[in-house]
Parts: structure tokens; sequence; C-alpha cells
């Protein structure tokens, strides 16, 4: 895995830098943990453990989430 926030991503234009942009994204998204997103591994959170999550929150800052 490549550490290095200082790639640079350069804007998607079509076909002609199409590898170089997937590329670079697939670094960055490696880099934050979040290939589950793109590979669609990542399971949508249950609304029980949401729900949980806002009093949880609401315990410790004093304010309403969501």
């Amino acid at each position: 895995m490549v550490l290095n926030s200082e790639i640079k991503v350069e804007k998607l234009v079509g076909a002609p830098n199409w590898a170089k942009w997937e590329w670079h994204m697939n670094i960055h998204f490696e880099q934050y943990n979040m290939m589950s997103i793109i590979n669609g591994s990542h399971k949508c959170p249950n609304i029980m453990d949401t729900e949980k999550h806002r009093k949880i929150i609401k315990k410790f800052v004093g304010v309403e989430t969501g």
C-alpha cells in the first residue's frame, strides 16, 4: 500500500487519462481504508446500531445527531 498524500489526482477528462485517474483514486481509497466501499464488501449499517450510536453520542456530547 502506498501512503503518500502528495499524489495529485488529475481531473478525469475521459478515455485519455482514465487509467492514470483510476490508479490514483485507488491509491487514495487504499490509503484511507475505503476499499470496502468501492468493492462492495462494506455492509450498510443496521438501523438499530445507528440509533444506539446516536444515543451514545448524545450522552457524551449532549447533542442530538442525525
